[in-house]
């Protein structure tokens, strides 16, 4: 997804290819100090999460003592795309 604007963190991790420990750049949103678009509010992405859990009625369990919320990531991720689209632009 392109969004102008957006904060974007790069930092390195070791993977290991081909039996080999290598460093490698990577990019994520940046989530930190102010968010990652100016147009998106507070607690965007948990927001969006919780939209999705009560929109599948999941409503989680137990993963030893921890309440937990087991899903396939394709769902959430086709719907936090359109809505962090639609947000975006509104800016």
């Amino acid at each position: 997804m392109d969004l102008p604007e957006k904060r974007v963190a790069t930092f390195k991790v070791p993977v290991f290819e081909n039996g080999v420990r290598v460093w490698r750049d990577m990019k994520e949103y940046d989530t930190s100090d102010g968010g990652t678009h100016a147009s998106w509010p507070e607690n965007f992405f948990a927001r969006i999460v919780d939209e999705y859990l009560a929109a599948t009625a999941n409503r989680g369990g137990k993963v030893g003592n921890a309440t937990s919320h087991l899903i396939d990531a394709r769902g959430p991720l086709r719907s936090a795309l359109s809505v962090m689209e639609r947000v975006a632009s509104a800016h």
